[in-house]
């Protein structure tokens, strides 16, 4: 089973981004880097939970 790590890796570059913004004193643009990391780390769990109850259902069903 292949596992898409495409997300978690562009929320991963999303937070440093935002961590380097924020120790460079750009508050602003390492605020709004940051919301969209955890944006997009939410998004990214969700379909990873999504893919998760798919094959219980579908274990369940060839059970």
């Amino acid at each position: 089973m292949n596992i898409d790590t495409s997300g978690l890796k562009q929320s991963m570059s999303l937070q440093t981004q935002s961590s380097k913004k924020l120790s460079a004193g750009n508050t602003l643009g390492g605020m709004t880097d940051s919301i969209s990391a955890e944006n997009s780390f939410e998004a990214n769990s969700k379909v990873v939970q999504a893919k998760d109850e798919m094959l219980g259902t579908l274990l369940d069903l060839k059970a």
